[in-house]
C-alpha cells in the first residue's frame, strides 16, 4: 500500500518540470507526451518495483535454507568405531538444505535433501564436508576411528556364566589390557579372555591398547536356572535348580514339552521327550530364566560328581565342558549335590572343569583319576571313558577340587 501512494504522488507531480512546454491553455503538447512521458513513467515504476522486490527477499524458507546464513553439519567431530553408521544432516537457518558431500575415507550415501549416512571404515580419520548446491557455504566434521573392538557387546548374562572375550584392532587380535569392575577375568591368549559373571549386579569390562580403549557392560540376571543348556537323550531325566540372587527360590515352572516334576524349593526334574529342542522356564515375579535342551537319539550320556577334596561334599553350580579334541561340543552344570548327567556326542573324548564364580573358594585346579588339571587353561582337559550311543557312561572317578582354605596343591601333571 505504501508503494501505491508513492507512485501516485510521483504521477501527480510529474508535470511540474514541464511547465515551460505548456500551451497557453495549460496543456502539454501531445507529441512530447507521446514520445517522452511513457519512458519516464516506465523508468520510475521499474525502480519502485525493484525496491519492493529487494525488501521481500530478506528472509529464506523451505528446504533450501535461503540464500543467506551459514551451513551447519551435524554431528560435529567425534570418535567412532569400525563399521559404526553415522547419520549426517546439513542445515541453514534451521532448515535442511541441498548439498554435495565429500569425504576423505569411507563412503557417504545421500538419503535425502540435506541428509546422508556414512559407515566408518576399519581405521583412520575421515573429514566429511557438505557444500550448498549453487552456493559457497560449507561445513566439515572430523571423525576419528577407534580401531579397538571388544566382543561380545553389552548384554544380559546369568550368574556364573562364562563369557569368552575377544579384542581386535582393525580386525586382528591385539594384546590389550583388560580390566573388569567385578567378576573373574582370566586371560587365555592374545586378544582373548574368559570372564565369569558374579552372582549379582553388573560389570563393565574395559580393553585398552596403545591410546585406544573400549568397553562392554554386562548385567547379571538375578534369576539363574541350571543347567543352562545341554544335549540329552530321549527319556533322560535332567535335574533343574532355580536360584534368585544365588539362593534356591520358589518359582513357577513351565516347559515347551517333556514331563516336568517339581521336587522342592527351586528344584525340579524334567524328563526329555523323544526328540527335538525343548525349553524349561523358571519364573519368580518379574524375573525369569530359560534353559534349552536339544534332544536326540544319537547321543551318549555322561554322569559324574564334583566334590570338595577336603570335605568330600558335592559342589553345586560347577560348569563342566565336553570336547572333541579342543572343540567344545557340550556343557552342563552340577546340581546342588555336585552331580551331573548330560548327553554328548559319542565322539567326545575329553572334559574340563571351567573356572567360575561358584568356585571362588577353591584353587583353580581339579583332580580326576589320579591326575591334576588346571581350570585356567581350557586345553588342559581330562580324558573321558569310551562312549556309546544310547548308553549311560559314568566318569571313572569323582572330580575333586581343593579348597583354598587348605595348602596349595602340587602343580598340574595331567595336561597334554
Amino acid at each position: 500500500m505504501l508503494q501505491f501512494f508513492q507512485i501516485r504522488s510521483i504521477l501527480i507531480n510529474l508535470d511540474e518540470p514541464f511547465d515551460g512546454f505548456k500551451r497557453s491553455n495549460g496543456e502539454v503538447p501531445s507529441i512530447f507526451m507521446r514520445s517522452i512521458l511513457p519512458a519516464v513513467l516506465a523508468f520510475i515504476v521499474l525502480g519502485i518495483l525493484i525496491g519492493i522486490s529487494s525488501v521481500g527477499c530478506g528472509g529464506g524458507g523451505g528446504t533450501n535454507g535461503g540464500s543467506g546464513g551459514s551451513l551447519d553439519l551435524s554431528p560435529s567431530s567425534a570418535t567412532v568405531t569400525p563399521g559404526q553408521r553415522v547419520n549426517l544432516t546439513a542445515r541453514m537457518n534451521g532448515n535442511l538444505v541441498d548439498v554435495t558431500w565429500q569425504q576423505t575415507i569411507g563412503f557417504v550415501v545421500p538419503t535425502g535433501i540435506g541428509t546422508a549416512i556414512w559407515d566408518a571404515p576399519s581405521s583412520g580419520t575421515s573429514i566429511i564436508t557438505a557444500t550448498k548446491v549453487g552456493g559457497t557455504q560449507s561445513d566439515s566434521s572430523t571423525f576419528s576411528i577407534n580401531p579397538l573392538v571388544l566382543e561380545p557387546s553389552s548384554r544380559l548374562v546369568d550368574a556364573g556364566e562364562v563369557v569368552q572375550l575377544v579384542v581386535t584392532a582393525s580386525g586382528s587380535p591385539v594384546n590389550a589390557v583388560l580390566v573388569a569392575t567385578s567378576g573373574l577375568l582370566v586371560p587365555t591368549g592374545i586378544g582373548t579372555a574368559n570372564w565369569t559373571a558374579p552372582a549379582s549386579g553388573s560389570s563393565t569390562i574395559t580393553a585398552t591398547f596403545n591410546t585406544f580403549n573400549t568397553s562392554s557392560s554386562f548385567s547379571v540376571n538375578p534369576m539363574s536356572l541350571t543347567p543352562r543348556t545341554a544335549l540329552v537323550g530321549a527319556g533322560e531325566i535332567v535335574h533343574l535348580e532355580a536360584r534368585l540372587n544365588g539362593t534356591l527360590a520358589n518359582v513357577n515352572w513351565s516347559q515347551s514339552n517333556g514331563v516336568l516334576t517339581p521336587t522342592g524349593t527351586g528344584t525340579a526334574d524334567w524328563q526329555a521327550p523323544a526328540i527335538g529342542v525343548s525349553t524349561v522356564t523358571a519364573t519368580a515375579g518379574p524375573n525369569s530364566d530359560t534353559s534349552t535342551f536339544t534332544v536326540g537319539s544319537g547321543f551318549a550320556t555322561v554322569t559324574g560328581t564334583v566334590l570338595n577334596q577336603t570335605t568330600v561334599q558335592g559342589i553345586g553350580n560347577v560348569v563342566v565342558d565336553f570336547l572333541v579334541g579342543a572343540i567344545l561340543v557340550a556343557s552342563t552344570t552340577t546340581s546342588g549335590n555336585g552331580t551331573f548327567s548330560v548327553g554328548v556326542p559319542p565322539t567326545a573324548n575329553r572334559f574340563h572343569i571351567r573356572s567360575t564364580s561358584g568356585l571362588s573358594l577353591f584353587y583353580k585346579q581339579y583332580t580326576y583319576n589320579g591326575k591334576r588339571y588346571t581350570m585356567l587353561d581350557s586345553s588342559c582337559s581330562a580324558p573321558l571313558p569310551a562312549l556309546t550311543v544310547g548308553q549311560v557312561t559314568p566318569l571313572t572317578t569323582s572330580v575333586l577340587v581343593p579348597p583354598s582354605s587348605g595348602p596349595p596343591p602340587p602343580p598340574p601333571n595331567g595336561c597334554q
